[in-house]
Order: C-alpha cells, then sequence, then structure tokens
C-alpha cells in the first residue's frame, strides 16, 4: 500500500513553496518503513508558483504531484493558517481520486475535528494530538481491511454520525520515537534557513491565548541528550557543518539541568554548531546565557507579548518584567541575536499598554538595534486556547483575515471567503476579537508600523528617541490614523510609503527647526539607501547612513582614513550588514543614491 505524508506550511509567491518539515512526519515515515509499508513524504518546495499565478493553478500543481505518486492513503500535517489550503487539496485530490483516503492530523485539525468532518466530506479521518503510536496503528488497520474504532485519538465516520475516541496519549518517552530520517530534508536551501531537530514537546504554563498548553495537555517533556547528540550527527552527516540548528521546543530552557547537561555535552561533537531556540524570560539568567553561548546559540526567540504587568496577569503569562532590560543587556553584550515577539489586540488592552509597548521598542531598538528585533502580531483566536474558548461566540471577520501567512492576492483566494465566513469554528485564526477601546484598524496599523520599525535606521532611531523620549510612542498611537493601511487581506505593504507616513508624523514632534531639519536629512539619506540596499540579495538589512563617516568609520567597522582622502564635498555612507560575509559592510553614496535621495523630498 502507498502512503503518502505531506506537510503543507504556507503557500508562497515566491520562488517555492515551502515545506513545513514537520519532524512527527520524517519520524512516522521511519516507523511506517518498518512495517513494509511504501511511504513517500513528499517535499511540496520544488514546485515553482510565479508572482502572478492564480492560486488554483498552484494548487492544482500540488494535487498532480500527490496523485503522481499513486497513493491509497495521504496524509496531511495541518496548523492553523494552513487547514484551509489542506482541505482545498484534499477536494481536489478527492475529485480526482475518490477511493483515497485522507487524513488530517495536526494542530490545525486536532480542535475542530467533528466540525471538519461534519462540513466536509474530502476528508475521511483526523487523528487528534501526537500521532506518532496512532497514525502507524491506522495505516495499519486499513491496509488489513480492520476497524479503526478502538485506535485513540481517530474520529472518523460511521455512518451519518461522527465517533470520536477522543485525543491520542502524549508520549512519555520521546527517546522510544524512531530517529527522523533527515537523509530526505532537501539541500537545496539557503544556508540561514535551519535544519530543526524536535527537542521535545510540552509546555507547563498556560497562557490564555496559545494552544500549546492543550495541545501537548502540559506535559513538559525532552528528549535526552544523548539522543539529541545522535540526531545532531546524523545532520552533520547529511549537510556538514555548513548548516545551522534549530532547537525545537516551546520553552528549551525550562529546566535548567538538562540544558546545563546539553550545554556540556555538545562539545562532544567536535566542530562547534550554530543553533537558536526558544525560551521563556523568567528561565534565563547570566550563568545560562553564557553556558549557551559557549555551546554555540546564537540566537533566541522570546515570547514577551506584552510590557504592562496588568496585562500580564490578564493573559497569565505573569512575566516578571523587571528583568526583562537586564536579560536584554546580557543577552546583547554576550552576542546574542534575540528575537522578541509581542501581541496587541487582547480584549481588555488599552491605548495607555500600547504606548508603554511602543515606548519600550523605540528605546530598546535605540540601544541594540543590531541584535535585537521586533514582532508585533495582532491577537488570534488559537483554537484550543483559553481565550478561544472563552470567546468563541463573538468573533468577527474582516478581510485582513488571512489567509495564514499566505502571500496570494486577495483576488486569488477569494473563492475561499465564503469557506471561511462559514465556519468561524473551524477557521478562527482568521477572525478577530472585538476590543472596545481599540478600533480594529487601529490594532492593524500598529501591526504594519512594527513591520517598518525593524527597518528604522540605529542613527534615525537614537536621534528621535534621545530628543523625544516616550512623545513618539504617544504621538504615533494619537496620530496613527495618517499612516496608510495596506489594503485588505494582508499584501506585501508598501515599505517606502508607510516608512515615509511614520518618518512624517515624528519629524513632527520637533520643536526646534534645527533638529528637524537634521531629522529629516537623516529619513532622506535613509529611505534613499534602503531602497538600494534591500534590493541587493547578500545584504540582509539596512543599518544606517551618516553624512559624516569618518568617525563611524573609525568606531564602527575599524578603518582608519586620512582625513586627505576625504573632499570637501559632503559625504554619505551607508552601513549595512553583509549577510554572506557575516560582518558589517559600507558604500559611500553613488550617483544613482543621489539621484534617489532627491527624488524621496
Amino acid at each position: 500500500m502507498k502512503v503518502t505524508l505531506i506537510a503543507i506550511h504556507q503557500l508562497s509567491m515566491e520562488t517555492k513553496i515551502p515545506l513545513f518539515r514537520c519532524l512527527g512526519i520524517l519520524a512516522l515515515s521511519s516507523a511506517l518503513g518498518l512495517k513494509s509499508i511504501d511511504v513517500e513524504v513528499l517535499d511540496l518546495s520544488n514546485l515553482n508558483v510565479g508572482e502572478n499565478q492564480d492560486y488554483n493553478d498552484a494548487l492544482d500543481k500540488m494535487t498532480d504531484a500527490i496523485i503522481s505518486t499513486n497513493p491509497k492513503i495521504v496524509g496531511l500535517s495541518t496548523m492553523s493558517n494552513n487547514i484551509v489550503v489542506a482541505l482545498e487539496i484534499c477536494r481536489r485530490i478527492k475529485e480526482l481520486q475518490p477511493d483515497v483516503v485522507t487524513i488530517l492530523g495536526g494542530p490545525g485539525a486536532s480542535f475542530s475535528a467533528r466540525e471538519i468532518l461534519k462540513s466536509f466530506k474530502q476528508i475521511d479521518i483526523i487523528i487528534r494530538g501526537e500521532a506518532d503510536v496512532s497514525f502507524p496503528k491506522l495505516i495499519v488497520q486499513i491496509q488489513s481491511n480492520e476497524s479503526i474504532s478502538q485506535i485513540k485519538g481517530v474520529v472518523c465516520r460511521e455512518g451519518n454520525q461522527i465517533r470520536d475516541n477522543g485525543w491520542s496519549d502524549p508520549i512519555d518517552d520521546l527517546d522510544s520515537l524512531p530517529i527522523p530520517d533527515y537523509r530526505i530534508c532537501s539541500e537545496d536551501v539557503d544556508f540561514e534557513e535551519s535544519v530543526s531537530i524536535e527537542m521535545g514537546r510540552g509546555c507547563p504554563f498556560a497562557c490564555t491565548f496559545c494552544s500549546t498548553s492543550s495541545y501537548f495537555k502540559r506535559k513538559f517533556r525532552v528528549k535526552s541528550v544523548d539522543r539529541i547528540l545522535s540526531e545532531i550527527k546524523l545532520v552533520k552527516e547529511k549537510f556538514g557543518d555548513k548548516r545551522r540548528i534549530k532547537m525545537n521546543h516551546d520553552l528549551l530552557t525550562f529546566n535548567r539541568k538538562y540544558i546545563i547537561s546539553l550545554c556540556d555535552a555538545l562539545p562532544e561533537l567536535g566542530t562547534p554548531i550554530k543553533w537558536g531556540c526558544s525560551a521563556r524570560l523568567d528561565s534565563l539568567d547570566n550563568e545560562i546565557l553564557s553556558r549557551m553561548k559557549e555551546a554555540g546559540c546564537d540566537r533566541i526567540y522570546l515570547g514577551i507579548e506584552t510590557v504592562t504587568e496588568r496585562m500580564q496577569e490578564i493573559i497569565n503569562k505573569r512575566l516578571d518584567l523587571t528583568k526583562l532590560d537586564e536579560t536584554v543587556k546580557a543577552a546583547v553584550e554576550l552576542g546574542y541575536t534575540l528575537i522578541l515577539s509581542f501581541i496587541i489586540g487582547f480584549p481588555e488592552e488599552t491605548d495607555d499598554d500600547l504606548i508603554a509597548l511602543w515606548d519600550y521598542i523605540f528605546r530598546i531598538k535605540s540601544i541594540h538595534l543590531l541584535r535585537v528585533k521586533t514582532q508585533i502580531h495582532s491577537l488570534v483566536p488559537e483554537p484550543g486556547s483559553k481565550l478561544f474558548n472563552k470567546m468563541k461566540n463573538n468573533l468577527v471577520y474582516d478581510n485582513y483575515g488571512g489567509p495564514g501567512h499566505s502571500d496570494f492576492p486577495p483576488i486569488h483566494w477569494r473563492e475561499l471567503r465564503d469557506m471561511i465566513k462559514n465556519h468561524p469554528q473551524i477557521f478562527p485564526t482568521y477572525y478577530y476579537i472585538n476590543n472596545q477601546t481599540l478600533p480594529r484598524q487601529s490594532i492593524l496599523k500598529q501591526v504594519f508600523l512594527g513591520q517598518a520599525v525593524n527597518d528604522f535606521s540605529k542613527s534615525s532611531m537614537q536621534f528621535a528617541y534621545s530628543i523625544l523620549g516616550n512623545e513618539i510612542p504617544r504621538t504615533l498611537i494619537e496620530s496613527i490614523d495618517e499612516i496608510e493601511l495596506p489594503q485588505a487581506s494582508w499584501p506585501k505593504m508598501d515599505y517606502r510609503e508607510t516608512m515615509k507616513s511614520i518618518q512624517k508624523i515624528i519629524i513632527k514632534l520637533f520643536e526646534d527647526d534645527d533638529s528637524k531639519l537634521q531629522y529629516e536629512s537623516i529619513v532622506k539619506a535613509e529611505l534613499a539607501n534602503v531602497e538600494v540596499v534591500r534590493n541587493k540579495p547578500d545584504y540582509s538589512e539596512f543599518i544606517e547612513v551618516w553624512y559624516h563617516p569618518l568617525h563611524l568609520m573609525r568606531k564602527i567597522i575599524g578603518l582608519d582614513f586620512d582625513l586627505k582622502q576625504l573632499d570637501k564635498r559632503q559625504r554619505t555612507i551607508c552601513i549595512y550588514w553583509d549577510k554572506k560575509a557575516q560582518s558589517i559592510g559600507y558604500s559611500e553614496l553613488t550617483d544613482d543614491l543621489v539621484k534617489l535621495r532627491r527624488l524621496s523630498n
């Protein structure tokens, strides 16, 4: 029997359709292979999708690729942001091959399994929760034409009724699971794309907006250090030392003894590896940060969510925010890159909460621009979360709701909107929860503002914050209507226009004419330079522009020039981070940039 396993992460209008390399899928392929079942893990990343291609064409390509394997069973791993795509692919498969058994798993289908089976006939079976044991058992039963009615986690139809066997049991011993077959991971990816290694599962906390605790039943587990070392060795055999490793766990640093043991053991691998992970603020201190850095960690993702104690209590995150600055400072001094993630749009959130957030973001980025990235997300009601369960009958839909992380223009997926609008319990992440204080448009604009702020130059950020301080966030909130919101359905925003509108608001704040002119000149040069730098594939980010670069070059780049080498004309230098060389680079303002700078007037 032929089984095709597919993991869909997103539809992208880029050159490829990225495959979410679900390690559960890789491990399942190993387990099923031991049972002499013909298993194919389909890599859809080789399917090119042109920028102007209709989503129907893209889905047809996917469907054709699946059907070409002549499967009897197709299993799709789903997240909440791709469940629409999974349902569409299964519908097309059933139209072409009605006898194919279609199975969904993962968080995207688990929480609404009954509703999906009632509403979408193209799905035959859904497995809830961790499917490492139940899925192979299910395949064997189907192959043998035996009943599947007693398999834990299975939700299926029995005549006109839905049979629901609850959730699969969490796997206590993760070392007992088959080692993923890393050989099938594509090598045709950029160096910066990490190979993911599943470190463990579960989170013991219960934040109201998150479904992780529900999906894994708040059962925190990690693989043994020896098991992790063996998996890293397999990755190194496949890719050598050229690939980063993402140590996948929602809360890797929760168990202090474990993370220290891991850091002590990693040098046994010989050549150092570069790796990143997710952590929780209150599980980090100087010792842990130092041990992890020595062991090769250089990137940490921290979900902060909100910067006021009031909101920390409401969302049940309960971080000690007094430790935020010192932890960020310690990490930056050790050479980490930090990604700080925030969420806005909670029902209880007010302008004061957002002003505090923007004050923190401007302040921290003006100090640590190169090492601290910030993400701002609009709240989505994740199925399975406490927030969803409380508000599921009060969800609101507008055209800004999805589809997930897809880059498809709205005209290309308008046919899916009716399906989304008719089933809020299945597609809640395309909806929002109304906030009586904060207008929806204001929240959306601040999400886009968050994207733009990541591209502010350090000189622009430092100059504005040093003079204006917390006037910036308050005025931004009060003037948010002046920022132009891109069209509905999350198309790519017009960077230059959004940036210019934000910069104009800040310029208005300056009372001193000299300060206003100085900041405006920085903005013009910044916009001109970033337009060029962003088009160069080896430059991952624009840093800053200075009109008199001599001191900056000596201080930051370490270059020294004889003053005679600089003529009397005003010269501008663009500082950027060279992704390929992993170092700071610079370029002098060219004639083309001069023209662009004039155009930015």
